[in-house]
């Protein structure tokens, strides 16, 4: 009798042992499955953190500025300005074919006023900005032309830092326009 017990205890030990290897076995899997998913979380909720109003504004309005505030005396191109701020694709919308091949004696500058950034979330990485300003335009001393110019912008997060992706000018108006509203 005492082997026949040793021989029942020993079953149940090993069923119990085999029962506790397979759940240990199973809640590893779910465990390792269980933190992939949460790394993966994190990473969205990083992407959420840049993805705030202020940050993407304030890439957006340094953007603008490169784009649209210029003075022909610093003799720098348009896509020199917009360089930093801008994915290739961009540039290529913007900038005019054969720009900086003619160097004018004219000065020309231009700058911003009134502007105005209306931010939207695409996705964690990327934005969107609607730009609505003015722009004084002035050649050598003489008296600025205003126009109204609207923009759409998409930025997209690269490696930490907003970039422009897209850039779709909207509307543009003379300050003819301007002064009749």
């Amino acid at each position: 009798m005492i082997i026949e017990l040793k021989a029942w205890v020993f079953g149940v030990l090993a069923a119990l042992l085999l029962f506790f290897g397979v759940t240990a076995g199973v809640l590893f899997y779910h465990n390792h499955k269980i933190k992939e998913e949460l790394a993966t979380e994190r990473q969205k909720v990083e992407s959420y953190k840049h993805n705030t109003e202020g940050k993407v504004k304030a890439a957006a309005n340094n953007f603008i500025k490169a784009y649209m505030e210029m003075d022909s005396s610093q003799h720098q191109t348009t896509e020199e300005r917009i360089k930093p701020y801008t994915t290739s694709e961009a540039r290529k919308k913007v900038v005019p074919p054969g720009e900086g091949e003619i160097v004018s004696k004219v000065k020309i500058t231009s700058q911003l006023s009134n502007t105005k950034l209306y931010y939207s979330s695409i996705a964690p990485n990327m934005a969107s900005v609607f730009v609505q300003t003015t722009s004084a335009i002035s050649v050598d001393k003489g008296e600025p032309t205003k126009s109204q110019e609207m923009l759409q912008l998409e930025l997209k997060l690269i490696k930490g830092k907003w970039i422009v992706n897209d850039i779709q000018v909207l509307s543009q108006s003379d300050s003819g326009d301007l002064e009749a509203s």
